[in-house]
């Protein structure tokens, strides 16, 4: 009899073992899978709350978003339906400060913008000749200063110059 419990209890434990090992292959083909489709993906902290994502927007961007603590924007990567790519920077109040990105002519553009959300410094590259240029914005009251193509231009808003070198 005590043959017969011990087999028993032997066959048992087989069992037991056999099965978590089914459930764990079964379990690594799901997370193995060669494919996740989704509309979108959002990103939770341990609280649930929203803190990034990753969706197709309704103009037909592909984009990455990341926010604080306190759920506010502060980082997107998107590229554009027609595959402009965009990296933007936004401050505490949702605000785009800084923008990196490729221009449909094929120029390269940094641009930093005060909280008015008015570009205020650019820095571009030009792709045919290779010429950087950077250019100061003002408000309507400050020259705007040009710093590229070999030349120093300080104009006013309007459009007048004031200084020009070479």
């Amino acid at each position: 009899m005590p043959t017969r419990v011990a087999t028993l209890v032997v066959a048992l434990a087989l069992l037991t073992v056999a099965s978590m090992g089914c459930s764990s292959v079964i379990e690594a083909e799901r997370v193995n899978s060669p494919l996740i489709e989704a509309e979108r993906l959002v990103l939770v902290d341990a609280q649930g709350n929203a803190r990034g994502g990753l969706a197709v927007t309704d103009q037909g961007d592909a984009a990455l978003f990341l926010a604080d603590g306190e759920g506010n924007p502060r980082l997107s990567v998107r590229v554009a339906e027609k595959g402009r790519p965009e990296v933007t920077l936004f401050d505490r109040d949702d605000r785009p400060r800084v923008v990196l990105t490729i221009l449909d002519d094929g120029s390269a553009l940094v641009s930093l913008a005060n909280p008015e959300k008015q570009a205020r410094l650019m820095l571009s590259q030009n792709p045919k000749t290779g010429a950087t240029s950077i250019d100061l914005v003002g408000d309507g009251k400050q020259p705007y200063v040009s710093l590229g193509g070999g030349q120093i231009v300080i104009q006013e808003e309007k459009g007048k110059v004031l200084f020009k070198a070479p």
